[in-house]
């Protein structure tokens, strides 16, 4: 009976840390006020296997323009979770290096804070860990959608047929990638009744 307390006293700590842990990770996604002030048709499906989870989105300002982002980390649960964090801190960190607009520089520059946050752009690294990554810009007059995808995909559906825009082969992070990996830019135009989807590999 003791035992059998002691391990209820312990589920009980570990439950309550990762379920504020859990509030701390919802904190840093965006509300959905600007998808609903600059996007006429939109949706978000966002449901972690675990209480905090690997996958996770963002949208900024950025410049004129809008930035949305989905990345899929490395590791469920509390891992994955960490990696969420440390993705987005590289992230707040490039938007203030790179000019606006410069879609593949960013990726890199994200890329390139990851692996030095995780020591893996040297000899000798322990954490072999990283993100994949969907990044779409939105320029000023919404007419013209700039794609990279670090090992990620686009879905382009239009008049009712899909299509596949595919990232490049490297993610971002990970001991094994170039420090000065580049990322390829795909620039679609004439939006009209084009409609785009990003997706992690848990639901496609």
């Amino acid at each position: 009976k003791q035992a059998e307390g002691q391990l209820q006293d312990a589920f009980e700590v570990i439950s309550s840390s990762i379920d504020y842990a859990s509030r701390i990770q919802r904190s840093v996604l965006p509300d959905g006020t600007l998808f609903s002030a600059l996007l006429s048709d939109h949706f978000v499906l966002w449901e972690p296997r675990d209480v905090v989870g690997g996958d996770i989105y963002w949208s900024r300002m950025w410049g004129d323009g809008v930035l949305v982002i989905l990345g899929d980390c490395t590791g469920h649960g509390v891992p994955g979770a960490f990696m969420t964090l440390i993705v987005t801190g590289a992230l707040d960190n490039a938007l203030t290096e790179i000019p606006c607009g410069q879609v593949a520089l960013l990726m890199q520059r994200i890329h390139q804070l990851v692996q030095v946050t995780l020591g893996q752009h040297g000899e000798g690294a322990e954490a072999d860990d990283g993100m994949e990554l969907g990044m779409c810009y939105l320029g000023s007059e919404m007419d013209e959608l700039t794609f990279v995808g670090a090992r990620f995909e686009l879905y382009l559906v239009e008049d009712g047929y899909v299509s596949t825009i595919k990232g490049t082969k490297s993610g971002i992070g990970y001991h094994g990638i170039s420090y000065n990996q580049e990322y390829e830019e795909h620039k679609i135009v004439n939006l009209g009744e084009k409609s785009f989807y990003m997706t992690s590999d848990g639901l496609i």
